[in-house]
């Protein structure tokens, strides 16, 4: 169940009619982030404020973001998301700087493109580990020279009767 608003109109009043047409320009009607929205709960109100946020900062130098075609708002959220993403979290230019796939990564729903980036950090962290591996040469077991030591005949000289 995704949250729907009046979307045919070019300029919507309350900030979270504004964010589901920002996000349905930027994402499509059935965008994985209207999604996680109308789940609730702590995960859903932490993606609202961040769209929220983010819509606010962006708003501030256009103002006229919202009623600009899909094109036009992709070219300027390109160019500004960084810095707005910043003011948000500082976090998160260095984030998509260090996996830069993360912006390119497609897919058919929000589950394959988690999937997708599942794997490619696993992938990740696959080759780091096996660079960082070490063969060490295994201890020889303690028991191995006793058992072959014990093989050997024992030489007892017996007492002469």
């Amino acid at each position: 169940m995704t949250p729907r608003s009046s979307l045919n109109t070019t300029s919507p009043s309350r900030p979270w009619e504004q964010v589901i047409h920002y996000v349905c320009l930027l994402q499509g009607e059935d965008a994985p982030t209207l999604q996680d929205i109308a789940v609730g709960g702590y995960y859903g109100t932490s993606a609202l404020s961040h769209e929220v946020a983010e819509l606010d900062i962006l708003l501030e130098r256009e103002p006229r973001l919202l009623e600009m075609d899909r094109d036009t708002i992709l070219t300027f959220w390109h160019a500004n998301i960084e810095e707005a993403g910043g003011l948000i979290d500082e976090s998160y230019p260095i984030r998509f700087r260090v996996r830069p796939e993360i912006r390119t990564v497609e897919g058919a729903s929000h589950r394959e493109i988690r999937a997708r980036l599942w794997e490619v950090i696993f992938e990740e962290m696959e080759k780091r580990r096996a660079e960082r591996q070490v063969e060490y040469a295994a201890p020889e077991p303690a028991c191995v020279p006793l058992r072959e030591r014990s093989e050997e005949p024992i030489e007892t000289e017996l007492p002469e009767q």
